[in-house]
């Protein structure tokens, strides 16, 4: 792997930077992202996209986490590429499903969807969910119109603020994508990775400013020894973690072998995002718990990121399996 990041590819991350600088208080519009091709960004120039890759998404994914910015930017992304080149290319607002417990069955020429899946962003907006569901054994992609007959839609919020449903399928008509969901898997992966490092990079700078101007006993607490080491911890943590999500998104590009890279990236940026929110939370002593501050939207944003994929002890287990096979 080039650890190297291009000129091109920095530009990115500068106008992703720009995009959500701030404090998470006031998300950007989607009109915002989509004027500046970001919700395109995976999809061939072909079909009316960028045409950059899972890297470009990833870094700009970096720096929406930074930024505390809950939005599920990443799936309408991915779900783009996943719909590019089919009839239904192009249709507004997307979104997926990482996980379910659909089942498809052939119906004439088509098919139908028997399940559910559970807290999909922005489903209440979005014209087309992609979504993973069971076919004799394997996993495959389909697109769904959440508004169809046959699905009811149950709307909530998730804990960092985003609106969320779960689509309940009763015998609903559904396109096939002629994906599998290994392919969605690495996607997500990818993504989440690249947010949580993203918000535990972001604690980590707003910790440094907030320990090297805090004063105690005469001089800044940063200047403390368990201070700047528990700091410099989170650091090593976030560069580790920042490694492997970038690692499992050129292997995506190139078409690599991903072996058990999507785990471990998984894996590290759920370890990193849990300790270092929670040493921001401790560094920042009664202020980090205060909601008119920002640091307990760290809190929240890697909670929910840890837990979206199922959290370390699934990355683990699954790593085990391979290995037992």
């Amino acid at each position: 792997m080039d650890f190297r990041i291009s000129d091109e590819q920095r530009a990115i991350a500068d106008l992703a930077a720009d995009i959500f600088a701030g404090d998470g208080d006031a998300p950007p519009a989607w009109g915002v992202l989509a004027e500046a091709g970001l919700p395109q960004l995976l999809v061939p120039e072909a079909h009316g996209g960028v045409g950059l890759g899972q890297i470009e998404l990833s870094l700009m994914l970096i720096e929406q986490g930074r930024g505390l910015v809950a939005s599920s930017l990443w799936r309408h992304a991915v779900a783009a590429l996943a719909l590019a080149g089919t009839a239904m290319d192009d249709m507004g607002r997307l979104t997926l499903a990482i996980e379910s417990d659909a089942v498809a069955t052939r119906s004439g020429a088509g098919w139908r969807l028997q399940g559910m899946v559970l807290a999909v962003p922005d489903a209440a907006e979005a014209s087309r969910v992609v979504v993973p569901a069971l076919v004799e054994g394997t996993i495959a992609l389909f697109a769904v119109d959440p508004d169809a007959a046959g699905v009811v839609r149950r709307d909530g919020i998730l804990t960092d603020g985003e609106v969320a449903s779960d689509l309940i399928f009763s015998d609903a008509s559904a396109q096939s994508l002629g994906l599998d969901g290994g392919w969605l898997r690495a996607r997500a992966a990818a993504c989440v990775s690249a947010l949580a490092v993203g918000v535990a990079r972001g604690a980590v700078e707003r910790t440094a400013a907030y320990v090297g101007a805090r004063q105690q006993f005469g001089r800044p607490i940063g200047s403390f020894q368990a201070v700047a080491q528990r700091l410099a911890d989170c650091f090593t943590d976030v560069e580790v973690a920042q490694t492997l999500a970038l690692e499992l998104a050129w292997r995506i590009d190139t078409g690599a072998e991903p072996g058990n890279i999507v785990e471990v990236a998984t894996y590290w940026a759920n370890q990193c995002s849990h300790r270092v929110a929670h040493a921001a939370m401790h560094l920042h002593g009664g202020v980090g718990a205060d909601t008119s501050y920002p640091i307990h939207r760290v809190l929240l944003m890697s909670r929910a990121l840890e837990l979206m994929l199922g959290g370390s002890r699934r990355q683990i287990a699954r790593i085990g399996e391979r290995l037992a096979a």
